[in-house]
């Protein structure tokens, strides 16, 4: 500071205006021996305010190029540490295209003390040279302070001939020295200028311009390598990145490390914000904003005219409300979609005789609160400006948040200028999908979940915009948000898909179970879609689409595929029709990742054929965009459609990209006709229960999406293990490299695994190899290797042909979806044949018009006769000719005869040799050749016998490890070399610890019909009056004590909170933890019970005994039923139980992530604040906890 040298060497005999003489007045008060020090500072502190500093070299810039970058300077949150930091971008020159010239453009950025804000450098050479700093100065120490406001510019220039006062350093005036040019004048608040002033006194002319010839100074203020290193210091009313230097440089940081006290905002002593007016004046806004009458206007002054020389004030009003603070930044994570601001507006409500304050959220469903009686009314308001064009636009965005905000005459440019002066919060990740995330986490619409675990939206990082769903073309409601039962207690979540899985499904699906858990696993491969998409596989980068499809009615094909859809968060959710179009599909797929999407009851066009699902199907399975005009969509889900037929059975490339599941006929106990009452009774009320348990457990298993989810191996798809299964259908299809043999092994490793973390016995992983064989490669077989015409002709009729033992077709079942001897003969043979033929080739004779009449009812399956005609006409072993069929327009329906069995008289159906010439009528025909026939037929079922081999195939494994094994024999536990190493992908998933790999939870299963407790939580639960555990465990319960919310720890029974039920503990099993992170170690029982002799747990066995031992129980007579509370506290281990022991060397322990399970309860915004005098933060903000 040169301010003393200042004061000497300007004389008081030499005129001045009156900004230096008050100056002067100020310096010359100070103590000389602290002048140079803080003394100055202080008394030029009491006239100066710091206005603004302007880099006229750098003009801001909105979107700069940081693509020409080098890393990590390219990425969006980058911020230079302490320096400006420059980088170029070249464009084509406009004004010479033709000769492709470029243009170099310089941009900087600068550090974070200044806000690490963008600038385009206009002028190299300009710098310090067009750098201002303005101040203003305080009117109380002039005489005619409302006259004016003055001003201080600093710039950096040469010293000028204009220069009348001091030249610190001894420079001519004139010379080429640098130095500090200070003008002072009046302040222009709309402009940012200094409009300078020249005083007169008598008549010599007083200049308003001072130079500072001092090296030191310039340099200290114009150039940036002096300018003192400075740290970030949050102040109270100013922006995060408001900064302070350095006063000591010992100061110790360690201090500051543990702060974490929010920052206040500035508010008057009545606790609302400081008036817009001190906001304006420090931003220095285009328009002087006040809030007046708890609306904002806007202040206007104009200047006098030679008649009036006063100034006038005019203040407008612009709305009927004012914005306390911007709530929040909302910053999309993907796309170019600009961001949401959420405003909060405060409204004066018209009760002059209201109290208190009523306050609507973005996220309340009612937007008519109560007013009555109530004074102020506050707003959550959701601002997107980039989609604002007009005042109309304006004023339809406050409207559509509540009637009574009014935008009046406000403007666009008024309501950017407005929002300037308020602080900008740090800006909140927002979703443009749902599902999977950047980072992995999944998103639903009322928490988040990833690495077994449940998270709150915002321990997430993440938020929901509904506005942003509800406004696209197909867009999602708020009501149809994917939501997850939150139950943060794995034990909880095991014992429900325990119970679904070897319970339930088995009673509610019949022989239609494996086709039903084939089902639920899709969607599971569903939640790694994004994984199968990036060729984690192994085998390809296809994800397949479901066809789940039945031409029985009431099989339970769709209740499966709810279930699916349910397990993702779907309940409240129905599904997609199939009637919805191929756009919109896409389009919705395009908004949820890794979350397949149900499309139930698809109709398809009466020829069978359909373009739309042909490119549908290639996009899901590819991944591919979908283009229209300027709109491009992406799925990033695959699809499950339940239908009752098959579709584009002649599009070989359609069918190898789907899975196809085929529900049969429902199996179920026959009601006899002689049922008794209380027979009845019995019957419709264990209906009734397996109802109610069913619609529970649908829901509840929405919480385990977040188990499925983590079966992974080091955070991958096991490819190793899914390219054996892939192998294995290879071989068992005897095709290699099949594109849908490799889709089918990829749902055989996810059903051989879920089967096995739910305690499935051997026969039940039997049962996935039976199915997977029996029915998918015979269907494989046909769509492949029988795709003409007559092959699929043939093999349908024989499909529904009465006189065999198919099971589709009842012999004594409606004509027209019967093929009995009406239309079929196989005794028959065409005329014009010799004598030897007559005696050696035998035919079968189809009325082809009433044969695909059958075919259509039957199977779903259209069949055009003159097209049938035309290809019989081409083959050498079929003839047009004259039958006698039975003649149904003289004889009964059915054809069948009366017979007396047991004293009652019983249709039975007419055998061909039976029938009579009475009977027959001559028909048109078409006779086939039946050796060329059963070729046909005996390709597809000799096909079938060979398969039955399937028990044999070994395989090289393509894990080097492994080698040559028997997939069949180890994952069913029949071999004694040890387990198959697939299931290692458990030991890393959040049940690893009950389902067997590395420890086991006695939850209970359909083997054994009980569960094990522990006494003492058995007892502790019975002292708090919770009752049985086993009643705690049924899926009723379960959902009465968790919800969508998060669970209040103490409201629930001690048998959730804590694991209740016994475990293994075998030598190399690790122990099971509550979540309060309290090991539950064997204790001894409470003295009231008696001791029991498995306290210590069974000794740990082989996989392969385990599953042995469940098939010898399942197959053993049951036991005899004994009541509930004695299975839960006396009961005995089952062996079936005992025997699963953990995988041993197939993995590392050490990989597997502790299951850490977090309890976050969120608090809701009230939505009526009683005290209107409330500190703002407190009745305007969630608070998460």
């Amino acid at each position: 500071m040169e301010a003393r040298r200042l004061i000497l060497t300007n004389a008081t005999e030499t005129p001045k205006c009156e900004i230096f003489d008050t100056i002067c007045e100020e310096l010359r008060s100070v103590d000389p021996s602290s002048f140079d020090t803080v003394g100055a500072a202080k008394a030029l502190g009491k006239l100066f305010d710091l206005a603004y500093i302007s880099y006229g070299q750098l003009q801001p810039v909105l979107n700069p190029p940081i693509s020409s970058r080098a890393p990590p300077a390219n990425e969006k949150n980058y911020v230079p540490a302490e320096f400006f930091e420059s980088y170029q971008y070249s464009r084509p020159d406009e004004h010479k295209k033709r000769n492709r010239s470029q243009v170099i453009e310089t941009y900087v950025q600068a550090p974070a003390s200044l806000g690490g804000e963008h600038y385009e450098l206009t002028s190299m050479r300009g710098w310090p040279f067009k750098m201002k700093i303005v101040f203003t100065v305080d009117a109380q120490h002039f005489k005619d302070p409302d006259l004016r406001l003055f001003g201080v510019e600093l710039t950096c220039g040469y010293v000028t001939t204009k220069a009348k006062y001091a030249l610190m350093d001894g420079s001519q005036a004139g010379s080429r020295v640098q130095c500090v040019r200070i003008r002072v004048g009046d302040f222009m608040p709309s402009s940012r200028k200094i409009k300078p002033l020249r005083f007169v006194d008598g008549k010599q002319s007083i200049h308003n311009e001072l130079c500072v010839a001092a090296k030191s100074v310039v340099e200290k203020l114009f150039y940036q390598r002096n300018w003192p290193v400075l740290r970030e210091v949050a102040m109270p009313g100013f922006p995060p990145h408001s900064r302070l230097p350095l006063d000591n440089a010992d100061v110790d940081d360690d201090e500051h490390d543990d702060d974490d006290s929010e920052q206040t905002a500035e508010v008057d002593e009545n606790g609302f914000p400081l008036d817009v007016t001190e906001r304006a004046k420090k931003a220095q806004l285009r328009y002087n904003f006040i809030v007046e009458e708890d609306c904002l206007c806007v202040i206007t002054t104009s200047a006098g005219n030679f008649r009036n020389a006063e100034k006038t004030e005019t203040r407008t009003k612009l709305c009927n409300f004012y914005v306390v603070k911007i709530l929040n930044i909302y910053q999309f994570t993907r796309g170019s979609h600009a961001p949401y601001h959420k405003l909060l507006c405060r409204h004066h409500l018209a009760d002059k005789n209201g109290t208190g304050t009523v306050y609507l959220a973005i996220d309340d469903v009612e937007r008519s609160p109560k007013l009555k009686g109530f004074k102020y009314m506050e707003v959550e308001v959701l601002v997107d400006l980039s989609a604002m064009r007009t005042t109309a636009d304006l004023r339809g965005v406050f409207k559509s948040h509540h009637s009574h905000l009014d935008t009046g005459v406000m403007t666009l440019d008024h309501l950017g200028a407005y929002m300037l002066a308020f602080q900008f919060p740090l800006p909140d990740s927002v979703i443009t999908q749902f599902g999977r995330q950047q980072d992995g986490v999944f998103v639903a619409g009322n928490c988040a979940f990833g690495n077994g675990e449940f998270y709150t939206h915002a321990d997430a990082g993440y938020s929901i915009v509904p506005k942003f769903f509800s406004n696209q073309t197909n867009g999602i409601e708020r009501d149809d948000y994917p939501r997850h039962i939150i139950i943060p207690y794995p034990h909880v979540r095991y014992a429900i898909g325990v119970r679904l899985w070897t319970d339930i499904m088995p009673r509610f699906f019949h022989n239609n179970l494996v086709a039903a858990r084939a089902t639920f696993c899709m969607s599971i491969v569903g939640l790694q879609a994004s994984k199968v998409w990036a060729g984690q596989t192994g085998f390809g980068h296809g994800m397949p689409f479901t066809w789940v499809f039945s031409t029985e009615p009431n099989t339970g094909k769709t209740e499966a595929a709810l279930l699916a859809q349910c397990m993702l968060g779907f309940f409240k959710t129905g599904a997609f029709t199939g009637d919805s179009t191929k756009p919109a599909i896409i389009e919705r797929l395009s908004l949820q990742r890794d979350l397949s999407l149900v499309i139930d009851d698809v109709v398809t066009h009466s020829s069978g054929e359909s373009r739309a699902y042909a490119t549908l199907g290639r996009t899901l399975y590819d991944q591919s965009s979908r283009t229209v005009c300027t709109r491009t969509h992406r799925p990033y889900s695959s699809a499950i459609f339940t239908s009752n037929g098959t579709i584009n059975d002649n599009d070989k490339a359609f069918m190898s990209r789907m899975i196809l599941i085929n529900f049969d006929a429902l199996s179920e106990e026959r009601v006899p006709r002689n049922e008794t009452q209380s027979q009845q009774e019995v019957r419709e009320a264990r209906d009734t229960h397996l109802t109610s348990e069913w619609n529970a457990v649908r829901e509840l298993m929405s919480a385990l999406a977040v188990d499925f989810e983590s079966i992974l191996l080091d955070g991958k798809l096991d490819k190793h293990a899914i390219q054996d299964c892939a192998t294995f259908m290879q071989i068992a299809i005897g095709r290699y490299r099949d594109r849908n043999a490799n889709l089918w092994g990829l749902l055989l490793y996810y059903m051989l695994l879920t089967n096995y973390m739910f305690q499935c016995d051997a026969e039940d992983q039997e049962g996935v190899f039976e199915w997977m064989i029996s029915s998918v490669t015979r269907a494989a077989f046909e769509y492949t290797n029988h795709a003409s015409l007559i092959d699929q002709f043939v093999l349908a009729v024989e499909k529904v042909r009465a006189d065999k033992t198919s099971g589709l077709v009842n012999p004594l079942g409606p004509i027209d979806q019967t093929l009995s001897w009406d239309k079929m003969r196989t005794d028959l043979q065409p005329g014009g044949l010799t004598p030897f033929d007559s005696g050696t080739i035998r035919y079968i004779a189809l009325r082809i018009d009433a044969t695909c009449t059958v075919l259509e009812k039957v199977l779903n399956q259209k069949y055009k006769p003159s097209v049938l005609q035309h290809a019989f006409d081409k083959l050498d072993w079929c003839v047009r000719g004259f039958g006698k069929f039975y003649d149904t327009a003289t004889q009964p329906w059915p054809i069948a005869r009366n017979e007396y069995v047991n004293g009652a008289n019983v249709s039975a159906p007419v055998a061909e040799g039976e029938l009579e010439m009475s009977m027959l009528k001559e028909r048109k025909c078409v006779y086939f050749r039946l050796d060329e026939w059963n070729k046909i037929v005996d390709s597809v079922e000799r096909t079938c016998r060979d398969i039955v081999d399937y028990k044999s195939i070994e395989i090289f494994s393509r894990c080097p490890k492994i080698g040559r094994y028997n997939l069949f024999e180890l994952a069913c536990g029949h071999s004694e070399e040890g387990d198959w190493f697939g299931y290692r992908a458990l030991v890393q998933c959040t049940f690893a610890k009950f389902c067997g790999t590395r420890n086991l939870l006695y939850v209970g299963n359909h083997v054994d019909g009980g569960m094990q407790v522990k006494p003492e939580i058995s007892v502790l639960n019975d002292a708090v009056g919770f009752g049985p555990i086993s009643e705690l465990y049924k899926p009723q319960v379960i959902r009465s004590f968790f919800d969508y919310d998060w669970p209040d720890q103490h409201e629930l029974p001690p048998a959730y909170v804590r694991v209740p039920f016994k475990s293994r503990n075998g030598p190399d099993d690790d122990e099971i933890m509550d979540n309060n992170d309290v090991v539950l170690v064997p204790e001894s029982p409470p003295p009231s019970l008696p001791p029991s002799e498995d306290d210590e747990g069974p000794a740990p066995v082989s996989v392969a005994q385990m599953l042995r031992e469940m098939a010898r129980n399942k197959r053993a007579p049951p036991p005899e039923p004994e009541p509930e509370e004695a299975n839960m506290t006396t009961a005995t281990p089952l062996s079936s139980c005992e025997s699963r022991a953990p995988l041993g060397d197939i993995t590392n322990d050490d990989d597997a992530p502790n299951v850490a399970n977090k309890s976050r309860k969120r608090r809701r915004p009230k939505n009526l604040i009683d005290d209107e005098a409330e500190d703002e933060d407190g009745n305007t903000e969630e608070e998460e906890v």
